[in-house]
């Protein structure tokens, strides 16, 4: 049996790519989710929990035995939202509750104010509310001292899996505008895998 996953956020586009990667990888995935019925999806190594990731108790006792945690979960508007820390809180707590050490969290370009020119400034303004989030969860990640690394992708396309895509290392801005769904999982779970991004900010474009 491979790498046993806990996956939050299994329902949205990034998610269920992360889920059917890694299915197909020989992972163990459990996904975590609100609403199972959103999952079509059947696996003799995939485990449906429903749960609410703002619910502490469900998220802790549900994450026991794994090795590694993927949290895609997203905000459903441009409001302002908490739910992207809150849920990292839950998960830290979780973590260190069960001694998982790796995380690796999907948010957005543009949580380092480094997007660059007037349509990257009108990019960090329009997303100004979901982006302070994502940079709390950034924040917590840091304090926490676990092996995190944060996914920041440009627009989210549902273009077809590629496999090749450009990594920024290190907070810098990616070069392209967009990036498929896929290709964001792609990278995922290559950083579940690959120590080379351990406590990294990477930033993703196609």
């Amino acid at each position: 049996m491979g790498m046993k996953l806990f996956v939050i956020g299994a329902t949205g586009g990034v998610g269920k790519e992360v889920v059917k990667q890694a299915l197909d990888k020989g992972y163990e995935v459990t996904a975590f989710v609100r609403d199972p019925s959103k999952l079509v999806m059947e696996h003799a190594h995939l485990h449906i929990v429903q749960g609410d990731g703002l619910d502490k108790n469900s998220v802790i006792t549900a994450m026991e035995g794994h090795d590694a945690v993927i949290c895609t979960v997203g905000g459903k508007n441009l409001g302002t939202t908490t739910l992207m820390s809150t849920v990292t809180k839950h998960l830290i707590e979780g973590m260190k509750q069960h001694n998982i050490d790796r995380i690796v969290y999907c948010a957005s370009a543009g949580i380092h104010k480094e997007l660059k020119g007037i349509m990257g400034k009108l990019i960090t303004f329009v997303l100004r509310k979901v982006l302070a989030d994502h940079t709390k969860v950034y924040e917590s990640l840091v304090a926490s001292k676990l092996h995190w690394t944060i996914a920041r992708p440009m627009s989210l396309t549902n273009g077809p899996l590629l496999g090749s895509y450009n990594e920024v290392l290190h907070g810098g801005s990616p070069k392209g505008y967009s990036i498929a769904r896929a290709d964001v999982a792609v990278f995922m779970l290559k950083a579940v895998e690959d120590n080379q991004y351990l406590e990294q900010s990477v930033g993703l474009s196609s």
